[in-house]
């Protein structure tokens, strides 16, 4: 083809993409391109309550909700038995099937089928069961309206009712309902009145996960105590 005639050509068919709307890019062509990523991440979620119940029962006593008394920093056991090989943090992940930014309310920990999960605070059991999205889902109620939450487990080892210590093995990491591979999907909750609220866990998981090497870490130590105190 002639030098000329390919210029032709290509400003032809150019004119042609610029007139016709089946020759746009979808974004182009009428459909809306995905709205831009929220830039503030807020400190804490609305959630589900999964146990509303709880708002009407007596409080844990302050032996068994501790360390989570008034005025007391908050210190957390690592929740695996070894550190994630990745981590999907708390924060805005994108819908594809609601085509919006939606809050992540976790921590999502990658780690091998079958590894161990430890529970972060001494709390009860309050909760044993599939729900939907979470798959086999394990809530612990620690006192004064707070929660965490495990999820995607393949196994529990734990019954509704049980009180367990810091670090105690409550099940396996999994990949039930909706997962797309092994992981422990991890939350860190708080009534507030008739609200429950998923708190960003990330700055309590970067210390929990210097205390590592410990793992499963001495209780004591875990919950900021040294050895000669009640």
């Amino acid at each position: 083809m002639l030098p000329v005639l390919r210029s032709r050509v290509l400003k032809a068919a150019l004119l042609c993409a610029t007139l016709l709307p089946g020759w746009l890019p979808a974004a182009q062509a009428g459909e809306e391109a995905p709205l831009a990523r929220p830039q503030q991440i807020p400190a804490d979620t609305p959630v589900a309550d999964l146990i509303p119940e709880l708002a009407r029962l007596p409080e844990l006593s302050a032996s068994q909700s501790w360390p989570l008394r008034p005025g007391e920093p908050i210190r957390v056991v690592y929740p695996l038995a070894q550190r994630a090989l990745e981590i999907d943090p708390y924060g805005w992940r994108y819908s594809e099937s609601r085509q919006a930014w939606r809050m992540h309310a976790g921590q999502d920990l990658v780690a091998p089928e079958g590894t161990d999960i430890l529970a972060m605070l001494p709390g009860r059991v309050v909760l044993v069961e599939p729900i939907d999205g979470y798959g086999l889902t394990v809530v612990l109620d620690h006192g004064r309206g707070w929660q965490s939450l495990y999820a995607h487990l393949s196994a529990s080892t734990v019954a509704v009712g049980d009180f367990l210590p810091a670090a105690s093995v409550l099940g396996q990491v999994g990949q039930s309902g909706r997962a797309s591979g092994p992981h422990l999907h991890v939350e860190l909750r708080r009534r507030d009145g008739e609200r429950m609220l998923a708190l960003d866990p990330t700055p309590l998981l970067d210390q929990a996960t210097r205390l590592l090497p410990l793992a499963p870490p001495p209780l004591q130590q875990a919950q900021g105590l040294s050895a000669t105190e009640p």
